[in-house]
């Protein structure tokens, strides 16, 4: 005991060391049990690398799992190579196959954005989207706990890039048949693009988009000093 401690300060620092030793120990929990044995199975893989692990048909049923999440959102249309317009560049994708703390195995397909042309796949001004401020965050955090005790829902919005249109006004974008996804279509087959994907350039504002035309129908106003930023007055008081 450092000399002119008192009782309640040294009571004090006991209760911190507990309290941080069973928050280690709630980290630690929350590996224990999971579904990995090392936390280097937690890393995004590529699909042949994924496909030479031990999970190989699990890898495998979570590739044709996202080809359902593609399908439930319509996201393609599957043409014969020969209706590509002459000139026009496909694009390829490559896969970040997963394995979360859970055990669970995901794999999610990513266009190769980089390989995009201005002004054949995309626009200019079709690449950028706002996102929210950190200090509306706080503001509405310290709202929801500190002044007024508000309820906090969190909703997570799966494959959300699935569900945005590519809209009349966007280029055009064919990509070739995925990896893992061959033997679900006729040689020679290309998917055309109707919805947004992981990786394109434009996903992010077109979600955006979506974001706006949601708000609007459900009468949500928009701040002016926060563009991500939504709230409405209903019978329960304010919703942000």
């Amino acid at each position: 005991e450092p000399k002119g401690t008192s009782e309640a300060e040294e009571e004090s620092e006991v209760a911190f060391e507990v309290e941080w030793h069973e928050c280690e120990m709630g980290l630690v929990g929350a590996g224990l049990g999971g579904g990995f044995a090392h936390t280097s199975e937690l890393k995004p893989m590529k699909y042949k690398e994924a496909m030479q692990t031990p999970d190989r048909e699990g890898w495998k049923e979570a590739v044709l799992d996202e080809h359902k999440r593609f399908v439930k959102n319509d996201v393609y249309d599957a043409i014969p190579r020969s209706e590509v317009p002459a000139g026009v560049k496909t694009l390829d994708s490559t896969w970040a196959m997963k394995k979360k703390s859970s055990g669970v195995l995901r794999a999610r397909l990513n266009l190769r954005g980089f390989k995009q042309i201005p002004g054949e796949h995309f626009d200019e001004d079709s690449i950028a989207a706002p996102v929210v401020n950190i200090i509306s965050i706080h503001i509405v955090l310290a709202l929801t706990i500190i002044i007024i005790g508000w309820l906090a829902i969190i909703v997570d919005v799966k494959g959300a890039f699935l569900t945005a249109s590519l809209g009349g006004e966007e280029k055009c974008i064919y990509m070739e048949v995925p990896e893992g996804w061959e033997h679900l279509f006729e040689p020679n087959t290309v998917l055309r693009l109707k919805k947004t994907v992981y990786g394109a350039r434009q996903s992010a504002k077109r979600f955006w988009i979506s974001v706006l035309k949601a708000m609007d129908e459900m009468e949500f106003q928009r701040s002016k000093m926060d563009p991500c930023v939504y709230y409405k007055w209903n019978e329960n008081g304010l919703c942000i």
